[in-house]
């Protein structure tokens, strides 16, 4: 895994940030990375606006750079509440929102980004909102997204002690697995590596059950191949049928902490998330990593 000296953070100020500055607080604290906030004010900002105003008595619509102030002042009260021991770097941007926070992961050379899925409300959380969308489609780093994030503080001092990583056993799959031995070393946690091989009807296919156990020994053998690549050992895990329902189905009856999964490359499938990366992301129980 490629180390984490930087992890940029987008900030709404909605009450869910606070759970993702503290899971990317313990996570830089722990990989000695510096964290970057940003909040990028959308332009022309002015119904926007409407909601800083509460403080402001001399003008109906603060203006644009009236706006970046109050939020940069904002955003250093938020972070220095619950960032304060770490090295951080404060911005307040104009534009949209995933575009810019793509851009600056871009230029900053980040190593990770850090935020919730989507807002509040119980059906919400199984809903993937645009701008995390679009970072996710976009982002040429790993994202950490998850209900989880948004929804509480982190767990303790040793938040992720079980790391498990979703490999399809394609051209990808050796550095989704890098990066999650690297993070599990960085923990000293537990590794689980998930594999699926196809689900055959018994009925319709002579000899199924046969080509089934072909499937995974075959995929044993990949997975520990993968392994000695990286000098890493992990406990494997292959199921029959669907990765995304059989991993959901691990991880809410599993102490895992972290889910690493790939997700789709500028060039292969652009514009959008493979099938199964967008159920996992949208209602896995813990934290994802998708690389």
């Amino acid at each position: 895994m490629q180390e984490i000296n930087s992890i940029l953070v987008p900030v709404d100020f909605s009450e869910r940030t606070s759970g993702a500055i503290e899971h990317a607080a313990a996570i830089a604290s722990r990989a000695g990375a510096k964290l970057v906030f940003l909040h990028v004010v959308p332009a022309p900002p002015k119904e926007y606006a409407s909601f800083w105003v509460d403080d402001h008595s001399g003008s109906e619509w603060p203006s644009a750079t009236e706006t970046q102030a109050y939020c940069a002042e904002q955003l250093q009260d938020l972070v220095r509440r619950l960032a304060s021991e770490q090295d951080t770097e404060i911005m307040v941007l104009s534009g949209d929102a995933s575009e810019t926070i793509c851009q600056v992961a871009r230029d900053r050379k980040i190593d990770l980004i850090i935020m919730p899925t989507h807002s509040h409300g119980t059906y919400r959380r199984f809903l993937l909102g645009s701008n995390t969308a679009k970072v996710l489609h976009d982002a040429r780093c790993p994202v950490l997204t998850g209900a989880h994030v948004e929804e509480g503080a982190v767990r303790g001092p040793e938040p992720y002690r079980h790391v498990a990583c979703c490999v399809a056993l394609d051209e990808e799959s050796l550095s989704i697995l890098s990066w999650a031995h690297g993070f599990s070393k960085l923990y000293g946690a537990q590794l689980t590596v998930i594999h699926a091989v196809p689900d055959f009807d018994k009925e319709s296919a002579k000899g199924s059950d046969n080509y089934a156990l072909v499937l995974r020994k075959s995929a044993e053998k990949q997975v520990d191949k993968l392994l000695q690549q990286i000098g890493g050992e992990a406990a494997v895990v292959i199921e029959t049928g669907e990765i995304d329902k059989k991993a959901y189905r691990l991880l809410k009856r599993s102490d895992i902490d972290l889910l690493v999964i790939g997700r789709s490359r500028e060039g292969t499938h652009p514009g959008r998330l493979r099938n199964h990366a967008y159920t996992l992301i949208r209602s896995a129980p813990c934290p994802v990593v998708s690389v």
